[in-house]
């Protein structure tokens, strides 16, 4: 009983630390775009393109 009780711990700890660390990516990826789309406007498009070839892909 104690190994399993161990074991769930352990899990649900990594999957927190997992969720954490996929929601940072996701906000520093956010962050990221906004600064590139506000220091260089005239290359927005090309980002523009970079992102709906990544969604392609996701989909």
């Amino acid at each position: 009983m104690m190994n399993n009780s161990n074991w769930h711990m352990w899990t649900g700890t990594w999957t927190d630390w997992f969720a954490i660390v996929v929601m940072g990516l996701v906000i520093i990826a956010a962050i990221v775009i906004v600064i590139r789309s506000r220091s260089n406007d005239a290359e927005s498009n090309e980002a523009d393109e970079l992102l709906e070839g990544q969604d392609a892909r996701g989909a």
